[in-house]
């Protein structure tokens, strides 16, 4: 009988942590963020910007939630994948069709009551979100630089700063 309730409690521990969890989102836009211009003037995906998202990804247990235009295509998870996305990071999703995208952000994170904190990285300015926003330059993307500031912008949102 004491181990009936030893794994009652166990499992009442387990089940309110799962509760309890709370996830970091990341906004993702691929152009101009991942999906830079090649040599030619033509996008491509940028090795580098991809290698970027992968450790701030795993630095901060990002899931990733797709607020690109690219969301429209079937397949836009398995496009970030191919382009070199680390299969162990998982894309949450995408945000909602609406008028704008600071309002697609605010009614996804409205509907994620689990959610820690989010973080956006997009080569547009997206009003009302600066807080959260990593803004990049849509020839260059997530750079060094980027991914730096990124981390500063994640860290002090984390500290409530």
């Amino acid at each position: 009988m004491i181990r009936f309730f030893q794994k009652r409690n166990i499992c009442q521990e387990k089940i309110k942590d799962l509760i309890e969890q709370k996830e970091n989102l990341l906004f993702l836009d691929y152009d101009g963020v991942v999906n830079t211009s090649g040599k030619d003037g033509v996008k491509i995906f940028n090795r580098n910007c991809i290698r970027h998202l992968n450790k701030l990804c795993k630095k901060y247990d990002f899931r990733i939630v797709v607020s690109s235009s690219w969301k429209h295509y079937y397949n836009y998870k398995s496009i970030l994948y191919h382009a070199g996305l680390d299969p162990d990071i998982p894309i949450e999703g995408k945000t909602e069709d609406l008028k704008n995208r600071e309002e697609e952000i605010l009614k996804y994170v409205q509907e994620h009551p689990n959610l820690s904190d989010f973080l956006i990285i997009d080569d547009d300015f997206i009003p009302n979100m600066e807080g959260h926003l990593v803004q990049t330059m849509s020839d260059v993307g997530l750079d060094s630089k980027k991914y730096h500031e990124a981390i500063t912008l994640f860290n002090r949102l984390k500290n409530g700063k």
